[in-house]
């Protein structure tokens, strides 16, 4: 059922519209929009924070890639988790695979790692527009935001009971060299922390399938 359906129901079956159910149809529909193992992976091209473009396909020429979505970097949790990379990078890096990590600035072009004390080894890539993580499903897009606004008089950017509106959820994505996933994982809840010494197993398995 469309996400366009579910509101017109949900919208005729109370004259008010309930935000525990709103936000209940809302947070199903979010859990079920993330790519999973098996799907092909979006390929992109997106500008480093120092100014330089990076491409999927270049990495992926050259082994799998490990693709992370962060909130912002003024995250705390994704600066924790930023620095783990780092510390990981060199293990990553020895089973032939690649890293990227993608965010999205408050403002674009001057929100720069360094302001936050990140000093990396791999480029964190600038997600303007926000369409990279539509179309890795961890964030709506401006067309579904419009949608579920004029269904009920909403302005999403006030209504707290949900997220991400224009947040990506933190995510992240193996891909293999064929550009296929092999592993996804969606933290629904931006606290949680997954080490990335857990990506060393699948990294090993693609690693012999070369």
């Amino acid at each position: 059922m469309s996400l366009e359906t579910q509101l017109a129901a949900l919208k005729t079956s109370a004259q008010v519209p309930d935000p525990a159910a709103i936000s209940e149809l809302l947070a199903t529909e979010a859990r079920s929009r993330p790519l999973k193992v098996g799907d092909r992976a979006p390929t992109f091209t997106l500008r480093a924070y120092e100014g330089f473009l990076v491409s999927t396909g270049d990495s992926l020429n050259l082994g799998p890639l490990v693709i992370t979505f962060y909130r912002g970097l003024w995250c705390p949790y994704c600066q924790s988790d930023l620095q783990s990379f780092d510390e990981a990078f060199d293990r990553i890096r020895d089973l032939g695979a690649s890293f990227l990590a993608i965010s999205r600035s408050r403002e674009p072009g001057l929100d720069m790692p360094a302001d936050h004390g990140l000093h990396l080894r791999f480029p964190i890539l600038e997600d303007v527009t926000g369409n990279v993580a539509v179309q890795f499903g961890i964030r709506w897009s401006p067309d579904d935001i419009q949608l579920i606004e004029e269904a009920f008089g909403l302005d999403m950017g006030n209504f707290r009971a949900f997220e991400p509106w224009i947040t990506p959820m933190q995510a992240r994505f193996v891909v293999d060299r064929d550009g296929i996933i092999a592993r996804s994982e969606i933290a629904f809840d931006y606290r949680q922390k997954s080490d990335p010494t857990d990506l060393m197993s699948i990294l090993t398995d693609l690693r012999r399938q070369r």
